[in-house]
């Protein structure tokens, strides 16, 4: 075993095991394919369509920030 492998495994140890199950779902999430847009385009429908759907799953948890382009005072500017 490595030394980065035994580091991982005694941080590992540290933590409860939800956040064991955390760490789990992100070396999980490391090890999926990724596509640039063009890449999914010349999947087929169905394969396509699967990774889009999964992609979505793993983000329903996500916290997104909505951002505006244009604030209301940029757009009395134009006025």
């Amino acid at each position: 075993m490595s030394a980065i492998d035994q580091t991982i495994l005694n941080e590992l140890h540290k933590l409860t095991e939800t956040d064991q199950h955390q760490v789990l779902d992100f070396i999980r999430y490391l090890q999926q394919p990724t596509y640039t847009a063009l890449e999914l385009l010349k999947l087929s429908p169905e394969l396509r369509q699967h990774y889009i759907a999964k992609s979505f799953a793993l983000a329903q948890n996500e916290d997104f920030e909505i951002f505006e382009a244009y604030s209301e005072e940029d757009l009395d500017d134009f006025a």
